[in-house]
């Protein structure tokens, strides 16, 4: 924190002004490590019993919740985007997974994800998946992406996605 003091006359020092340069209003208030939120898995095909099929994983492989409010998920096939709920945060060793609305994914696809500010924080190599056979495309951490049916090491819950933010 910087600040502008004054002494007065009789001696006494006053905080005129202050910035705090690492704040948000917030004292605790999570960093920003968005380069630890990742896409961790997506499902190309119908297949999956999940409500949509289609879907993508988000996961925090960071140390710090993060506030992903109003993230895109972009597909590269479709040119669809659509937004991560507001209020949505990510806790640490923590994954959402995103229903994706019918018709949005497609195989090929590059799925891309998008901060507040128009960054990309995450971006898939294409991905293909033309079998109906329950596998999906995931990263494990540290490694590259496998097709299989393998699942994403963290805990995961449903998030929401809304066409617009």
């Amino acid at each position: 924190m910087y600040g502008v003091a004054r002494r007065t006359r009789f001696g006494r020092l006053i905080l005129l002004s202050a910035i705090c340069w690492s704040c948000s209003g917030n004292a605790s208030a999570p960093q920003d490590d968005s380069a630890a939120v990742v896409i961790a898995a997506v499902e190309l095909q119908f297949e999956d019993p999940s409500p949509g099929g289609q879907s993508v994983w988000l996961a925090n492989r960071g140390t710090s919740e993060q506030d992903i409010s109003c993230w895109a998920i972009r597909a590269n096939s479709s040119g669809v985007s659509m937004f991560i709920n507001p209020a949505t945060r990510l806790a640490p060793g923590r994954a959402l997974r995103f229903a994706t609305p019918v018709r949005m994914l497609a195989s090929p696809e590059i799925v891309t994800l998008i901060d507040r500010a128009g960054q990309v924080v995450a971006r898939t190599p294409e991905l293909k998946d033309s079998a109906s056979d329950d596998q999906l495309w995931y990263l494990m951490p540290g490694q590259s992406w496998v097709f299989g049916r393998n699942r994403v090491p963290e805990t995961a819950t449903d998030g929401r996605l809304v066409p617009a933010c």
